[in-house]
């Protein structure tokens, strides 16, 4: 069993109501920064929809905790996997990816899925990245002694490296 994240298994764990406030808190502040009035043509580009990635190598249970805290804000979210990011996030204003295996996640979205994202962000949208999520963000990653920069999304410059097996106790990671 492999955990990418002991903090949110242990919030989850502690009460699920911690887990809801982390999550409710990241969403209210992207939503407060999509839905700003900047001037542009926000409204026009980009839906108030969420999409909660649940693809290959996605963890199935971050992505379905992610998806039920985020619907009990009252926002509409959609579960999407890499082949529907790759065809389109029209209508979608916040992309989360959450916990699972960033490898496999930036292998099987490819250019084009990191692509689309990344102009999601560009005109206005948000993206929030728990465990895997996050290793995708920045322009590259190593996991498990592995480095790769193809299939970041490149948010940032920034080297997201781990899982880090001295800071929790095997077979658990952070």
């Amino acid at each position: 069993m492999h955990i990418y994240s002991y903090t949110l298994k242990w919030m989850a764990r502690s009460s699920p109501r911690y887990l809801a406030l982390f999550l409710a808190l990241a969403v209210g502040m992207a939503a407060a920064w999509i839905g700003c009035d900047t001037g542009t043509e926000f409204e026009d580009q980009l839906g108030r929809k969420v999409a909660v990635y649940n693809g290959w190598g996605a963890w199935d249970s971050s992505a379905v905790a992610i998806k039920r805290c985020i619907e009990a804000i009252d926002y509409d979210v959609e579960f999407l996997d890499h082949n529907e990011i790759q065809a389109s996030l029209d209508g979608f204003g916040l992309v989360i990816i959450g916990g699972g295996n960033p490898e496999e996640i930036a292998s099987v979205l490819g250019f084009t899925g990191t692509e689309r994202i990344r102009s999601m962000v560009e005109r206005g949208g948000g993206y929030i990245g728990l465990g895997a999520g996050a290793y995708l963000a920045g322009d590259s990653l190593s996991f498990r002694g592995r480095g790769r920069t193809e299939g970041t999304i490149g948010l940032f410059r920034g080297y997201a490296w781990g899982p880090r097996s001295d800071l929790a106790l095997p077979p658990q990671y952070v």
